[in-house]
């Protein structure tokens, strides 16, 4: 374990491999299971299949590894959450819940073990897998170290007619154990009235005016349901904003790690995304530690949310590939995860969170703009980390065409240069953006990428996620 690190890969692997009672504070916004697809920009690109984004895994299906998940935990007899999965499989078998949970089980476990005993946990969730979540951190952490489940309230425009408009998250707070820290006096806030002598504190009088009044200026402990003007208003916090999916305010985060932390003390985020609980613990002079399965997101974490932001040192990453020769170690050891760092490369494009039965499709991009002669704004991106066969190419060509893209990326770990597959990418008629033109089908190595001698020629993209200009113009020169 690095204190000021951020780690690629599953949390899961990643906290394994950490010593016991390390940690001071977790704070983590896990995927809930919602099912949502982050893609609707995609729905007027004119792409004719559904994108689906991988902003982080969202999108629960019982598979074999949920079976073989589930069977694992349920045959661990001397585990008391052996029994809790055992409840839920009778009551939702072969369910995407089951597959949620158990997933959630054994990385709260993990969590459970790395606490100090004076440590605190918040996990972040909604009401589609809340309820389900307290039952297994009552379990995990034990009925008696629940403190608080905090309601997050917040507004924005809603499309509700069948019910009323949902703008609440839950907290779920609990401590490590009775000595776990809580620094109430961080977080106080200001009464709203003003001290007067008949109204003391509370609607209380006090012989002792003087005491009266101290005790107002000190403030209150915030409640446990949060609707404050710079927490709940989009508005108040969309300067933060980076476009990426399910971010929260900064403020709610620094409550938080106020709470229950001190300088110098270690704050651990398992599934960290775009980087806010980073921020808010290195802005308070906390160590941090972030993980998650995107490399785009702790690029994020490092140059746009820490540096850019903040003026604060970037952090080391471990787990992303920092030459050739680590890049083909990681193809070879998770071609998957090797398939979302390499389309992460390219700044503006996303990973496709389907990993079979894809297509050939292993990413997408956003043009800003639609081409004056083609109808479509998507780019699809697929990735070879071996040899590219003869019919590799010819097959991403058609899929360009069936999908109706209107730009395709194909990239490979060695630059490819096949005469016949390039004749084949030159023959497609340009994009034509203005008075510019630009390669239908471009080609893009890893080997090239390190080496600073390649380059895309890429018109204006849009946030994949937001479906908003990123820059008035781009030609991408990866890797400088």
């Amino acid at each position: 374990m690095e204190r000021n690190t951020l780690y690629y890969g599953d949390c899961l692997t990643v906290m394994q491999q950490w010593k016991d009672n390390t940690v001071d504070i977790i704070c983590l916004d896990p995927p809930f299971n919602s099912n949502e697809r982050y893609s609707s920009p995609f729905k007027k690109s004119g792409l004719n299949i559904d994108a689906q984004l991988k902003a982080f895994d969202d999108m629960w299906r019982w598979d074999e590894a949920a079976v073989e998940r589930v069977a694992r935990l349920t045959s661990a007899i001397a585990n008391p959450i052996s029994a809790v999965i055992a409840g839920f499989e009778l009551f939702m078998p072969r369910s995407k819940m089951l597959a949620y949970t158990s997933y959630m089980a054994e990385r709260l476990l993990e969590m459970n073990r790395l606490l100090k005993p004076t440590g605190s946990i918040f996990l972040h969730c909604d009401a589609t897998a809340s309820h389900y979540l307290k039952v297994l951190m009552d379990v995990i952490f034990g009925a008696k170290n629940f403190r608080n489940e905090i309601v997050w309230c917040y507004t924005g425009p809603s499309r509700a007619k069948r019910w009323f408009p949902r703008k609440h998250d839950t907290i779920l707070f609990y401590a490590a154990s009775e000595k776990a820290h809580f620094y109430p006096d961080a977080v106080r806030q200001p009464y709203k009235a003003d001290w007067t002598p008949a109204r003391g504190v509370h609607g209380t009088r006090y012989t002792d005016d003087a005491q009266s009044r101290a005790r107002h200026e000190k403030g209150k402990v915030p409640t446990d349901w949060w609707a404050d003007g710079f927490l709940s208003n989009v508005s108040a916090y969309a300067k933060e904003l980076l476009g990426y999916p399910t971010q929260k305010p900064l403020a709610l985060l620094e409550r938080i790690i106020k709470a229950a932390s001190q300088p110098g003390d270690l704050v651990l985020d398992p599934f960290c995304g775009c980087g806010t609980t980073i921020e808010a613990a290195r802005t308070l002079e906390r160590d941090v530690i972030g993980i998650d399965i995107l490399p785009s997101a702790l690029d994020i974490i490092n140059t746009e949310r820490l540096t850019q932001n903040k003026g604060i040192a970037p952090l080391k990453i471990t787990g992303i590939p920092t030459d050739l020769d680590s890049a083909k170690r990681l193809a070879q050891e998770n071609r998957y995860r090797f398939q979302d760092w390499a389309v992460s490369l390219i700044k503006g494009f996303a990973s496709n969170a389907k990993k079979s039965g894809d297509g050939g499709i292993d990413g997408f991009g956003l043009l800003a703009h639609a081409p004056d002669n083609f109808s479509s704004r998507a780019i699809i991106i697929q990735v070879k980390s071996g040899r590219v066969g003869p019919n590799d190419i010819p097959s991403f060509i058609y899929t360009l065409d069936k999908v109706n893209a209107a730009m395709g990326v194909f990239i490979t770990m060695m630059p490819h240069r096949s005469p016949k597959d390039l004749q084949a990418a030159a023959s497609l008629a340009p994009l034509q953006m203005g008075v510019s033109d630009y390669p239908r089908l471009q080609f893009f190595s890893v080997a090239d990428y390190y080496a600073r001698s390649a380059g895309l020629q890429l018109p204006a993209l849009s946030n994949p996620w937001t479906g908003k200009p990123m820059q008035d113009s781009l030609l991408d020169k990866l890797g400088t």
